[in-house]
């Protein structure tokens, strides 16, 4: 049975938690500082996340699925999934004006979601993969990469790899047949 996140926090506060197999849907949270957490084959779906600022958390084989994060701070995060069998972490999620920094991605797929206005400092990609990304406004700086990061059908405005760090779509020839 899925669970209200804010009602989880209420519970248990919102620090130094490991929260293991435990399924979250429905919410809004606004304004909320959740630090070292650790959730690992969770699912987060259709909640919508303002103001928020995740820091120190892990997202061990965790799923986003259609959720909103606006104006939020992921800072000193990793996103991992570590299956051989990788699977999408996000889908359908929108990141609005939200900045990530020093955040690892590890084995992460994105599949149709919204970059808009997100800035990207101290990140790291080790085989990430973006699909049907619409992307405007995107900010970067201090990117690593050990794989490139893979971009297939986004509307907008970037590629980046270890060699090029941002480069236009419109030289990019996609991977993925038509």
């Amino acid at each position: 049975m899925d669970q209200k996140l804010t009602v989880f926090f209420q519970i248990n506060g919102s620090k130094l938690l490991n929260i293991n197999k435990t399924d979250f849907s429905d919410d809004y949270l606004s304004r909320d500082f959740i630090e070292r957490c650790s959730f690992h084959d969770s699912e987060i779906l259709d909640s919508e996340f303002f103001f928020c600022t995740f820091k120190h958390c892990n997202f061990n084989k965790t799923i986003f699925c259609n959720c909103k994060f606006r104006d939020c701070m992921f800072e000193n995060c990793r996103l991992i999934n570590c299956t051989l069998m990788p699977y999408i972490n996000f889908f359908q999620t929108s990141f609005l004006r939200s900045d990530f920094y020093m955040v690892h991605f590890h084995f992460v797929i994105l599949f149709r979601c919204d970059l808009i206005e997100i800035g990207l400092s101290k990140i790291r990609f080790n085989v990430t993969s973006m699909v049907d990304i619409v992307s405007k406004g995107v900010r970067s700086s201090d990117l690593m990469f050990d794989q490139e990061i893979r971009f297939f059908r986004t509307e907008e405005d970037f590629i980046i790899n270890s060699y090029t760090k941002i480069k236009s779509l419109s030289s990019f020839q996609s991977e993925i047949p038509s």
